[in-house]
């Protein structure tokens, strides 16, 4: 399934590197460097959630507009969404791990996954044409994390990861949908609202899921 997420993009500190974003200061125009040194400063692409927020996960931060680790837990705090992936690729987050066979459990660091390279020229060629891709949809999948506390497995809808790239499968936002796919986004809205107990949620939840899904 198919989720809505956000874009932005932001300058760094530090000078461009080969593949990195550039800003041409002469004509504006935004361009993938192609070399290994570069006078400019690297832009980064970053895809925004605004799903459930973990102590360190890597968050944008709406009122600076710049990019740190949160300080705490968090849910539908609108200072800050959360980054699920990046051009960045110094975005390091520590995930633990728990091997059942040995009974033990240990973290390790990985770097958050990319946008395609196909998005990434996609969003250059559309920036340059003065039409600034700020929501895409993101493909997601059910997965199984270990809980590394309860020593069990559960359930969790996550962004789709193609594990030889480390990359994210991203489509435009759609503005018609076939039978089939409306059948689909019914049963989705169904479940979804089995789930709204509290009567006074309802409308929230319905608009909510209507921004996420369409």
């Amino acid at each position: 399934m198919f989720k809505r997420r956000k874009v932005v993009m932001l300058p760094t500190n530090e000078k461009a590197h080969k593949g990195d974003l550039v800003i041409n200061p002469n004509n504006k125009q935004l361009f993938q460097f192609a070399h290994q040194n570069c006078t400019e400063v690297a832009q980064h692409l970053y895809i925004l959630s605004d799903e459930e927020i973990k102590k360190d996960d890597w968050v944008y931060q709406t009122v600076t507009k710049e990019i740190i680790k949160s300080p705490f837990n968090c849910i539908n705090d609108d200072r800050y969404l959360k980054v699920i992936a990046s051009t960045d690729p110094s975005l390091i987050k520590t995930v633990n791990d728990f091997d059942f066979l040995s009974n033990q459990s240990g973290t390790r660091d990985i770097v958050l996954p990319s946008p395609s390279q196909s998005f990434i020229e996609e969003y250059v060629s559309e920036y340059n044409k003065g039409n600034k891709i700020e929501k895409v949809m993101v493909e997601y999948e059910n997965t199984f994390i270990i809980d590394s506390i309860y020593k069990e497995s559960k359930e969790q809808l996550k962004p789709k990861i193609n594990p030889k790239d480390n990359t994210i499968t991203i489509k435009k936002i759609k503005d018609s949908w076939t039978r089939d796919e409306v059948t689909n986004l019914c049963e989705n809205a169904y479940d979804s609202g089995k789930y709204s107990i509290i009567h006074k949620d309802i409308e929230q939840t319905f608009d909510k899921w209507i921004e996420t899904n369409l």
